[in-house]
């Protein structure tokens, strides 16, 4: 089965609380924040009839990259990568061991227990990314893992780890879309052939 969004979920974003009430009141509040993070990641807006056909995420993907493909070059980069490297690079600078810099290290082991948010402040600021509102699953600072902070970028600065002048390449729009996956519903380990609500769960 497809996500099946409503209109009424896009009155929220200006017609406040009795908008919230109504959007989710007829559909499963998963589906609804999952088509709305992707729209807030790429900065688009899928209608409904786009969302009724996206079965999977490999259809997903590729809707959303069909809005955002540009005639000019495409950058294939990984995010994920190009983001766990840069932070490594700032945390070396801050005077961690590079090998202990590693995706699961908690953000605890790499810094000293005072002033830790200033100091994770300064490493993004290093690594050009802007210091993580919040981390997935409403970790903490204190909690998060190096994992958490490059995800957070995949889906929130990834202006900043693309290529100047190149557009999207469909492999790194699947990047993105599967980050959010991961930081609303959790998802981690899945075929980009699975169906979201028959095999994913996704209400």
């Amino acid at each position: 089965m497809a996500l099946s969004v409503p209109l009424s979920r896009f009155t929220s974003r200006v017609g406040g609380g009795s908008a919230f009430f109504v959007r989710h009141k007829y559909m499963g509040l998963d589906s609804v924040e999952l088509v709305l993070a992707w729209e807030d990641s790429f900065g688009i807006q899928i209608s409904d009839a786009e969302a009724e056909r996206m079965f999977t995420t490999r259809q997903a993907a590729e809707r959303i990259y069909e809005q955002l493909r540009s005639s000019g070059p495409e950058d294939s980069g990984c995010l994920s990568l190009r983001a766990f490297n840069k932070l490594r690079r700032a945390f070396v600078d801050e005077g961690v061991p590079r090998n202990a810099v590693r995706p699961d290290a908690r953000v605890t082991h790499l810094l000293p227990s005072r002033q830790r948010r200033d100091a994770l402040s300064v490493v993004c600021q290093r690594a050009g990314l802007e210091p993580p509102r919040r981390l997935p699953f409403g970790l903490q600072f204190t909690l998060g893992r190096v994992r958490d902070i490059v995800i957070d970028a995949v889906i929130g600065q990834h202006s900043s780890l693309r290529l100047a002048g190149h557009g999207w390449s469909l492999l790194q729009v699947r990047e993105v879309v599967r980050a959010v996956m991961y930081a609303q519903l959790a998802l981690r380990r899945f075929s980009d052939d699975a169906e979201f609500i028959k095999d994913l769960k996704i209400d």
